[in-house]
């Protein structure tokens, strides 16, 4: 939903009025991703193995450590479309084709040498510096021609929240009687983080907001 509702305002607002009039739309869709993705990923990390086991089952909650990894990983990933917006508007896929090519040979290469070594935990690792290796790559290329603000702020802010809300989890006992664990830790985070967000950093909750109805706040 959240791709969905940026990506054709953003390059439909590149196509018709250059990228000065794109910029702060860019700006706001960093802000806005960094709100979505890191209580997702604390909040993942915090309900791992509980999550695993409704999932797939208790057999397999021994997997749990390599969430934290994977779900960073993942949502490094969901910043590369702005880091390669830029180069696919002018049209230099070939950089972005050199890009992939040169992070697709580290992960070969960290998989090769971490795995004999840790494992999955070693798979996971180089999915992560993977993952970070072509958004810092595409962004060098990118803000060499295509620069725009990025939400610094925003970014320590919901990281801070996002810490807070995984503490608040995991002080929360495990053996909670009558009561479904799971549930209790979703509710307690949600809560805390959107309520730190109301409190401290208001107006961002209104951009949050925006994308459950599928329009980016510009």
């Amino acid at each position: 939903t959240f791709m969905y509702s940026y990506v054709p305002v953003i390059m439909n607002l590149w196509n018709k009025e250059g990228f000065n009039a794109t910029r702060p739309l860019l700006t706001n869709f960093v802000s806005t991703y960094c709100w979505l993705i890191v209580p997702i990923i604390f909040g993942l990390s915090a309900i791992r193995v509980e999550g695993i086991t409704l999932i797939a089952g208790s057999k397999y909650s021994v997997s749990a450590y390599l969430v934290p990894v994977i779900i960073v990983g993942i949502g490094l990933d969901g910043m590369n479309f702005i880091y390669t917006a830029g180069l696919m508007h002018r049209k230099k896929t070939n950089i972005v084709l050199g890009i992939s090519f040169i992070a697709t040979i580290i992960n070969i290469v960290l998989n090769v040498v971490l795995v004999p070594i840790v494992g999955l935990m070693g798979a996971a690792i180089a999915t992560l510096v993977t993952y970070a290796a072509y958004m810092i790559f595409a962004g060098y290329f990118t803000f060499r021609d295509n620069k725009f603000d990025i939400p610094f702020k925003d970014i320590v802010q919901s990281l801070c929240y996002g810490l807070i809300m995984y503490t608040a989890i995991m002080v929360i006992p495990q053996n909670i009687v009558n009561m479904n664990p799971l549930v209790i830790k979703i509710t307690v985070g949600c809560t805390v983080y959107f309520s730190l967000i109301a409190l401290f950093s208001r107006s961002k909750l209104i951009a949050v907001l925006s994308v459950f109805q599928r329009r980016p706040v510009t």
